[in-house]
């Protein structure tokens, strides 16, 4: 049996537990299944990196990945160079995210250049010094892989000769990039087929310095691939938020909102989270739920809240065919009841608005509750009705847009007589 004291304790602290402030994603109230994540991601992707979709962004998702690229491309440049040859080497980083590689007496001529540089914000940027460990650049000052003025295809799930599946192709005139788009697991991938597609597909177009091959990883390892470069979602965001300021005048609203919620998704996905290291869980919850006492007291009080529920909704559903008689005996032809689930619902004829009245059990109690349907093409006479009896019923639109008329014992004679009356005000209200 349970010790409600020690229930009411524990209530007691929860409730008293503050919210985190994070906010869930839309994805997340979509609920998108983490089975199809990686797929829906390289669906998002495709949509946002080809420059002529309406999402207004234009080739923002392009040049913050060739800035990855190159980024990535630069360290291991460095990382070949043997360590005291890479200590006579320094790293800028101009205003405009363009990386520079020096000697150190070029380093030393540059400074002496740019002390003399009448713009102080364009000199600031300028002898910016990068550790050169840390090297984020590529070697030729202006080069650039892509060219964004050409036509750009961009595909998911391409399919080889061996029925392997590339995530995504990202292709021009000039240049290739394969993306192998890894969410959750490990790079278990056949990349050698996809190294032989691209090289049948674009190998006479292409040069090889041309096509490039991409993980695109939420976390984890990098594994050795001879061809392929690792870039993190969190790198990508990173050069997509810094560049977004060019961007942000032309993008259209909506698809930038859902962008930056799916930006916000994704790093929700990362376990060590620096914001949110716990998920929604503020420390003191986390602790709450981890302590292995309350676990066991906590399993023991939802177990009694089923039963709890389980013997109201069998009361319920004991007596619903006796309140469903009673109804449709007294309004005749005027009402149709009927049942969905565990509800009993009524609706009324001859209403262009189609009104309803949902009659269910619930934490010991029974609910009668009033709607109206939402379909999408009579939405505005939805929220006119809606507002409409609320106003008349004198009761506020709950959460689930819906308007609690009675809350009453499970006894079929109280049931049928409240919901008979609220029937009786429906009908006699014209809209």
């Amino acid at each position: 049996m349970l010790d409600i004291n020690v229930c009411e304790k524990l209530l007691i602290q929860f409730s008293q537990f503050k919210s985190t402030g994070r906010k869930p994603t839309w994805m997340e109230i979509c609920s998108f299944p983490q089975q199809r994540f990686e797929e829906i991601c390289s669906r998002i992707l495709k949509f946002f990196l080809n420059p002529d979709n309406p999402h207004g962004l234009k080739d923002l998702f392009i040049r913050s990945l060739e800035q990855c690229l190159s980024e990535k491309c630069m360290a291991d440049v460095v990382r070949g160079l043997e360590k005291p040859i890479q200590k006579e080497y320094v790293v800028t980083r101009g205003q405009n995210g363009t990386y520079h590689l020096f000697s150190l007496p070029e380093f030393e001529s540059f400074i002496k250049k740019v002390d003399s540089h009448s713009d102080k914000k364009q000199a600031f940027f300028l002898k910016r010094a990068l550790d050169p460990y840390l090297i984020n650049c590529f070697m030729n000052k202006d080069q650039q892989f892509f060219d964004v003025d050409e036509s750009i295809c961009v595909q998911c799930e391409v399919v080889t000769e061996a029925q392997n599946r590339i995530d995504l192709l990202v292709s021009s005139n000039s240049w290739v990039v394969c993306i192998e788009n890894k969410i959750f697991a490990n790079v278990q991938n056949p990349l050698y087929d996809y190294e032989n597609y691209v090289e049948k597909v674009f190998g006479k177009s292409i040069p090889e310095d041309k096509r490039f091959f991409v993980i695109l990883s939420l976390k984890g390892q990098e594994e050795k691939a001879e061809k392929w470069i690792y870039i993190y979602y969190h790198d990508l965001f990173k050069r997509i938020r810094e560049n977004l300021g060019n961007y942000v005048d032309c993008a259209d609203k909506d698809y930038l909102a859902f962008l930056m919620s799916w930006i916000k998704t994704m790093e929700y996905k990362v376990n060590n989270m620096e914001d949110y290291p716990m998920g929604d869980f503020s420390e003191d919850e986390y602790k709450f739920f981890s302590n292995e006492e309350n676990a066991k007291e906590i399993e023991k009080l939802i177990n009694r809240k089923q039963k709890f529920d389980s013997l109201h909704q069998e009361k319920f559903i004991g007596i619903r065919d006796s309140v469903k008689s009673k109804l449709e005996s007294s309004f005749n032809a005027s009402i149709n009841a009927w049942y969905w689930q565990d509800v009993l619902a009524i609706d009324f004829k001859d209403k262009t608005d189609t009104p309803f009245i949902d009659i269910h059990a619930k934490n010991g109690k029974c609910y009668i509750e009033f709607a109206t349907r939402a379909w999408l093409k009579y939405m505005d006479s939805h929220e006119v009705s809606m507002n409409y009896y609320s106003e008349k019923f004198g009761r506020k639109r709950d959460p689930h847009e819906r308007i609690v008329l009675e809350t009453c014992e499970i006894q079929e004679d109280v049931i049928a007589n409240l919901a008979h009356d609220w029937i009786k005000k429906i009908l006699d209200f014209e809209l």
